[in-house]
């Protein structure tokens, strides 16, 4: 879907939050709303990337 730019693993997640909370990068009691911003911007951003490529034109002679 993200065609190789974004790469995430089954249980990756929990070591990454991991790591920045012991670099002191963030705290514990930051970890949802930075998740999930995260979330909400790959969701968003990936499919407008995606969208992007499309050439306008040969999307609307499609239909």
């Amino acid at each position: 879907m993200s065609q190789g730019v974004l790469k995430v693993n089954q249980g990756s997640l929990y070591p990454a939050l991991q790591r920045l909370e012991e670099q002191a990068w963030i705290d514990s009691d930051a970890a949802a709303p930075v998740v999930l911003l995260a979330a909400a911007l790959a969701a968003g951003w990936l499919p407008a990337r995606r969208a992007a490529r499309v050439d306008t034109a040969a999307a609307l002679r499609c239909d």
